[in-house]
């Protein structure tokens, strides 16, 4: 299978039990006070896709909001627990790697892309191939909601320099709570940058989240909710 340069650093995370059983906060006021108000029939919004699902939270969330669910992870145990907890649409969960194409898994299109965490692990060409796949499986109008890892995040601070391959390699060192790991990330600088990023989308509003439990670290996260561009 071919890995992303994050899989490790991800797939410990699983092993350890991370793994939300209740959807992020952020997730739910972005949908509550933005991204609802942008369908015409919000009771019955369509279909979504959750890329990098993990163990289905996200994707149960957005079901009870009305949509018709799918998935994608690295993690087959992810995947497996996305099955169990959504089992009467397990057919459309699936376990990818950076090579597989999205656009021949599912037989519709989708009205929402979402993806909450997942695409900073991504390396360059992997990304902006994944941006394509998003923008040709979106349907007229539907609309995709992202979140990436700001610089002003904590992360940076354990940066070693940026790689080949677009990412930056994270060597955690005390007191991060991740001493001893190793991760790769891509940055965001600014919402500027943010539109830049994902400017193959309408920008219909840049937002942002941060959680830390301690005064050391920083949290911040952007949020990107966009739409197909007119064709």
């Amino acid at each position: 299978m071919n890995q992303s340069p994050s899989h490790d650093f991800y797939q410990k995370r699983a092993k350890e039990g991370y793994g939300l059983m209740y959807p992020d906060g952020h997730v739910i006021r972005g949908w509550e006070l933005f991204l609802k108000n942008q369908f015409p029939n919000p009771s019955q919004p369509g279909r979504m896709l959750d890329f990098g699902c993990s163990n289905g939270t996200h994707a149960l969330y957005f079901r009870e909001k009305g949509f018709d669910v799918a998935g994608v992870d690295i993690i087959p145990s992810y995947i497996e627990l996305a099955k169990e907890r959504l089992s009467d649409c397990k057919d459309l969960f699936y376990t990818i790697d950076d090579k597989m194409s999205l656009t021949g898994l599912f037989p519709e299109k989708f009205d929402l892309i979402f993806s909450n965490q997942t695409l900073y692990f991504l390396n360059s060409d992997t990304f902006n191939r994944r941006l394509i796949e998003f923008d040709q499986l979106l349907e007229n109008g539907g609309h995709v909601f992202f979140t990436m890892m700001a610089r002003e995040n904590c992360f940076s601070e354990h940066s070693i320099g940026v790689r080949p391959d677009g990412l930056e390699e994270i060597r955690f060192s005390a007191p991060h709570r991740l001493e001893g790991k190793t991760a790769f990330v891509r940055f965001i600088e600014s919402a500027e940058h943010l539109k830049a990023v994902f400017c193959r989308f309408e920008c219909l509003t840049v937002g942002f989240y941060d959680v830390a439990m301690n005064e050391r670290d920083c949290g911040r996260h952007y949020i990107f909710i966009g739409k197909k561009r007119a064709t």
